[in-house]
């Protein structure tokens, strides 16, 4: 469910959320209303001209009897496909159109959720993007999950609410309990002292980590709104100075400290300003949104999973000398300077790297495999190959036998072919290929291979000139230790039996269905 937290009146992200309130959930009630079979519905945005103003920000609706839509979206304008989980959208399904301001409001609400380079000339799925989901909930309600959110963070400005001032906190024995928090990110018993010695002084925060940190609460449902309240209400203030950057949709909480974020740091001033803030001490997770600078600093005690890193983050975080425990890190490598950085960077606890690509760049076509349609596939920039000749300089870095998986962000098949036939002791023991959306989600299907060693491909990252032969061509490829293939769904997309019928003639070896 979405939170949306206390936001600055007529700022971007409130003006998203009153277009979601009162625009997309009536009108989401409206149609589910008309049709009981329907259980979910997608909102996607694009900016691009069409015979209008330049800066137009478009809006369409994707309306599904599965449990989330898939997407991309392929339009059926003759309504007249007899699957019964055919999604439709508020162009090619009889649906009355949703209230949507196309030249005013929706330019400043929604632009920063947009593609760069969208068109009038091309199609759907090559400019829309997805912001939101809504799924029928008990009772007929509507329940709320975004899965999309700003790519171009700065077109947002200030869009949150400036923090609240909270309570006096800067007494020496306060500091001290949030110092030991800090300091012991995984450790609950700080954080139970700290909620009770804030509770004493009336600092809310202190109500909300008792809360989260109660177990065997009579009335869940009770303690989780109210939860959900304190968090609206003072999450922002809670960040400390991690408010100025971390971007207000995407900021989750554990056990009462944010644990992951996405930023976006605009200038080496404010870099500087956030460095060294104690607040980093329980970020778990923490995403770089595209053009923000990328600050270290030891401070960051909790962090396990960083990216998508560029030339200069990697820098920032080879110079620490090994002192964080990342265990997964996204780096995108520009070229070979960059590769030997990586290689000689002190990472040891890293299990998981993964490398090339982010999410704003342009889009790519692709084919589906099964159906032979075209498909948009978030685009990954320019970087070094991913083949195994070009990334073998990694198998000299200290953490290489280390590594539990490599993702590669790849769209050529032959490089796929290379890794998944290459030497089992050459690499680590999962592989996965995983062109991502803006948002880092994945997108279409999965294959999954196994047996001595694992491979994980996402179907859509095949490029534009693959189909089911291809992807047969590839299993073919696999070394005898594979004993298992299936097709593994995503929540996007659940393959047909028609379909690995198709794989598995293609591949000449049985193909199943599989589970995450």
């Amino acid at each position: 469910m979405i939170t949306w937290g206390d936001l600055v009146e007529g700022s971007p992200a409130a003006m998203r959320r009153e277009a979601i309130e009162t625009d997309f959930v009536p009108y989401v009630r409206r149609v589910f209303a008309k049709d009981a079979k329907l259980r979910s519905a997608m909102l996607v945005v694009a900016q691009y001209w069409a015979d209008e103003a330049d800066d137009a920000v478009h809006a369409s609706v994707v309306f599904s009897r599965r449990n989330i839509p898939s997407w991309p979206h392929t339009c059926d304008w003759e309504g007249d496909d007899p699957s019964p989980e055919r999604e439709r959208c508020s162009s090619c399904g009889d649906y009355d159109l949703m209230p949507w301001d196309d030249n005013g409001s929706s330019i400043t609400a929604f632009q920063a959720c947009c593609r760069e380079d969208g068109s009038q000339e091309t199609d759907m799925r090559e400019n829309y993007l997805p912001y939101v989901v809504a799924c029928r909930g008990e009772r007929d309600e509507v329940e709320l999950f975004r899965v999309g959110g700003p790519i171009r963070a700065w077109l947002d400005g200030d869009g949150a609410a400036q923090p609240a001032a909270p309570p006096e906190r800067d007494d020496p024995e306060t500091r001290a309990l949030f110092d030991l928090v800090y300091g012991a990110p995984e450790d609950d018993r700080p954080r139970q002292v700290l909620a009770d010695h804030l509770q004493q002084r009336g600092d809310p925060l202190g109500e909300y980590l008792a809360l989260v940190l109660a177990g065997g609460a009579t009335d869940k449902a009770a303690v989780a709104a109210r939860v959900r309240e304190l968090e609206a209400r003072h999450g922002r203030a809670w960040l400390g100075p991690l408010a100025a950057i971390a971007h207000p949709e995407h900021v989750v909480f554990g056990r009462g400290f944010p644990r992951e974020l996405r930023v976006h740091v605009p200038d080496d001033a404010v870099a500087a300003a956030v460095r060294g803030a104690g607040a980093w001490g329980t970020v778990e997770l923490l995403r770089f949104l595209p053009a923000s600078r990328q600050p270290f600093s030891r401070a960051m005690t909790a962090l396990r999973d960083v990216g998508p890193l560029d030339a200069n983050g990697l820098s920032a975080l080879a110079g620490l000398g090994g002192a964080l425990r990342i265990e997964r890190v996204h780096v995108v490598i520009e070229d070979g300077a960059m590769l030997l950085r990586l290689v000689e960077a002190a990472l040891p606890g890293l299990r998981t790297l993964a490398v090339g690509g982010q999410g704003a760049a342009r889009p790519v076509t692709a084919i589906n495999p099964f159906t032979r349609e075209e498909i948009t596939v978030p685009g990954r920039g320019q970087t070094l190959g991913l083949d195994p000749a070009s990334l073998d300089p990694l198998t000299r870095a200290s953490y290489w036998k280390q590594l539990e998986r490599l993702d590669l962000a790849t769209s050529d098949p032959q490089t796929i072919t290379a890794w998944l036939a290459r030497d089992p002791a050459r690499r680590p023991a999962t592989m996965t290929f995983w062109p991502a959306g803006p948002g880092g989600d994945m997108n279409g299907f999965r294959l999954r291979v196994s047996g001595a060693r694992r491979a994980v491909v996402d179907m859509p990252s095949l490029g534009a000139e693959a189909g089911l032969d291809d992807v047969g061509n590839m299993l073919r490829a696999l070394p005898r230790s594979v004993t298992d293939i299936a097709v593994e769904p995503t929540r996007w997309y659940t393959p047909t039996e028609a379909e690995l019928s198709a794989l598995s003639e293609a591949a000449g070896r049985k193909v199943r269905i599989g589970r995450p």
